[in-house]
């Protein structure tokens, strides 16, 4: 059964997908004819850094493995829920020019993101590790202005009662669907 939240998450991954594919599609026609396509520097890697619900503040750094496909890691501070590492892989949908990553892309991804113990027991107000899977939109400037905005489901794994090790009572955990988390970025590719 099919939840609001779970609509909702759908209907505005839908929205951003399609918005994205016709803003690359009519962004490529344009790009395509300008002068500046030949003289574009391929890219090889990105830093960058951002903000987003839930998390305060990130920074990531990735390399272009293909110039459709990075691989990234990324650390970040998600306030009263402590830091966060991980890393993940992201693809570009978009025309593309030869050696660089399409100038406006569809993003769609997985990320892993692990606590100070990368541990998976999430429970009430504590969030611990947690995987995303990000959709969204990227643009990469003539300059090397790399700038990403994604939006994401979270998926954790909870403790569904109190049972603990100690007292012997068994610890019932589940794997919720939660979110979204909405991130937003700017850096520069080199």
């Amino acid at each position: 059964m099919m939840t609001k939240s779970r609509l909702g998450i759908i209907t505005i991954s839908s929205l951003a997908f399609a918005a994205t594919l016709g803003i690359s599609r009519a962004s490529s026609a344009q790009t395509a004819s300008t002068p500046s396509d030949a003289t574009s520097k391929p890219v090889h890697a990105f830093i960058q850094a951002g903000t987003g619900l839930l998390e305060f503040a990130h920074a990531e750094v990735g390399v272009f493995l293909a110039s459709r496909l990075t691989l990234e890691a990324m650390v970040a501070w998600d306030g009263t829920f402590d830091s966060r590492y991980g890393g993940g892989l992201m693809y570009s949908f978009g025309h593309a020019q030869a050696g660089r990553p399409p100038r406006n892309a569809l993003l769609v991804g997985a990320r892993l993101m692990l606590n100070s113990t990368a541990s998976f027991d999430s429970h009430g107000e504590d969030l611990s590790s947690y995987v995303l899977l990000p959709v969204g939109y990227g643009y990469l400037g003539d300059s090397g202005f790399y700038f990403r905005a994604t939006l994401a489901p979270v998926i954790t794994r909870s403790r569904a009662d109190s049972g603990t090790v100690l007292t012997g009572t068994p610890i019932e955990r589940k794997w919720t669907l939660g979110g979204p988390m909405i991130n937003g970025a700017v850096g520069l590719t080199f």
